[in-house]
């Protein structure tokens, strides 16, 4: 189910008429107004194309704050290379703490290996300032919610310490 953040005006939808409920037909089209008030729908939000049609949506062309302002300029799109340089969640601690770090525009976990700097080196396991090999975005390195940014700063400590 795709939440309203996800969705604006303007992006590529996928929708599913009244008329085709239940046959899992699909019709593209853009976005002109989002009809569901709330966050979230279980059937997915409702909207108007820009050629009248009304539906629910349930496949979205791409995600629409940070990562979508980003994916709008040159260079800005995931072009698959990331795939080889994805990493699995380890056992003990955090991603960020296991020294990964988050794509928002592939959507995709990945090391160093995966990224270099600014100058455009190859990005080391103690630098920082990664960006993405795949579509050049800067990387999160760092985790943004409070709890976990004082369990990563902990971590950290405990590293430098022991």
């Amino acid at each position: 189910m795709i939440p309203r953040s996800r969705i604006g005006r303007g992006d590529t939808v996928w929708i599913e008429t009244k008329a085709d409920q239940g046959t899992g037909r699909l019709v593209e089209g853009t976005v002109l107004d989002i009809l569901t008030p709330g966050e979230t729908h279980p059937r997915g939000i409702k909207v108007r194309l820009g050629d009248g049609r009304v539906g629910r949506v349930k496949r979205a062309a791409g995600r629409r704050r940070g990562a979508a302002r980003a994916a709008e300029e040159p260079g800005r799109t995931c072009k698959g290379r990331c795939k080889g340089f994805r990493v699995k969640r380890n056992g003990s601690g955090g991603r960020y703490d296991a020294g990964q770090a988050h794509c928002q525009v592939c959507d995709a976990w990945i090391d160093h290996r995966g990224c270099h700097t600014r100058d455009g080196s190859p990005a080391g396991e103690g630098t920082v300032g990664w960006f993405c090999n795949c579509c050049n975005y800067r990387v999160r390195q760092r985790p943004r919610n409070r709890v976990y940014k004082e369990k990563f700063r902990l971590a950290q400590q405990r590293r430098r310490a022991g």
